[in-house]
């Protein structure tokens, strides 16, 4: 299992969620007050707002790549788990967004991102390199049973 390169691109990415869930994704500026904007929630001003999209679409892209890694056996499985990351990361990506925009259409509030907001990116490059990894291997298999 640990020997294939696309397990290794797996856990470079599961690593990489575990950093997004540990750091701020950004953070939001009201006047003095500096509010850092994570996986949980942000608070600005008085209010606390809640986040739930990204802490549901982080959480289930975790769950979905550590099932990618000790699904070896069944590659199709794993290919279409690794699909679905990568979608899911997208969907992280336009629920950041919208509520970037929700947050800052309420008051004078600036945002500035930090260097977590493109980890997401880099783990849907990995899951493009763990696909292709994958899917060679499939075909490596077939040949294989072709010659039997």
């Amino acid at each position: 299992m640990i020997q294939r390169v696309q397990t290794i691109y797996l856990i470079g990415s599961i690593v990489l969620f575990v950093l997004m869930l540990c750091f701020p994704l950004g953070y939001f500026t009201l006047g003095t007050n500096i509010s850092s904007f994570d996986f949980r929630g942000v608070q600005i001003g008085p209010d606390f707002h809640h986040t739930l999209a990204i802490s549901v679409i982080l959480f289930i892209a975790v769950i979905c790549e550590v099932l990618a890694v000790f699904l070896y056996r069944n590659r199709s499985l794993q290919m279409r788990l690794v699909t679905f990351n990568s979608l899911l990361q997208i969907a992280f990506y336009l629920a950041l967004v919208s509520y970037i925009f929700l947050y800052k259409g309420e008051s004078k509030v600036t945002y500035s991102i930090n260097w977590t907001v493109f980890l997401p990116l880099v783990t849907i490059i990995l899951n493009i390199l763990a696909y292709k990894a994958i899917r060679k291997d499939e075909s490596l298999v077939r040949s294989l049973n072709h010659l039997r």
